[in-house]
């Protein structure tokens, strides 16, 4: 028998949810990454935030296929969740003693920190965070 439509396909709130799993996935993969690339390395670098962007963003896409822009906000909001804990965590592996809810606002407060290396490294965060948005979509 001859088949009109293709059953196969997923809808769009099947693709969303599909990558929505995936991209937190890959969210916990990046965080875990960073750890332990700081942790052997014993170097933080904010070049890997780019890649980070650019592996969530990619996740999304490809089990998305997404041309919603909700897909590229989904991906904004993982990679900057994924920066801040990999940060927070990869503080919290070295210095277990504190508790994780009191990294936090550490490190955002880091972020406010007035010098050229923090400046250069929140461009390159926010660089990894418009990778991700361009990216994580079919435009």
């Amino acid at each position: 028998m001859f088949k009109v439509y293709n059953s196969s396909t997923l809808t769009n709130k099947q693709r969303f949810t599909r990558a929505a799993i995936a991209g937190f996935v890959a969210m916990v993969i990046s965080i875990l990454v960073y750890c332990i690339i700081v942790s052997l390395l014993h170097v933080s670098s904010a070049l890997l935030f780019l890649a980070m962007g650019y592996f969530i963003g990619w996740v999304i896409q490809y089990f998305g296929h997404g041309v919603q822009k909700k897909f590229s906000i989904m991906a904004v909001i993982y990679t900057v969740l994924a920066i801040v804990l990999s940060e927070a965590a990869a503080i919290y592996i070295s210095v277990p003693f504190i508790s994780i809810l009191e990294i936090i606002p550490l490190v955002l407060a880091g972020y406010l920190d007035v010098s050229i290396n923090n400046l250069i490294g929140l461009i390159l965060r926010i660089t990894g965070i418009m990778v991700a948005y361009q990216t994580s979509r079919i435009v």
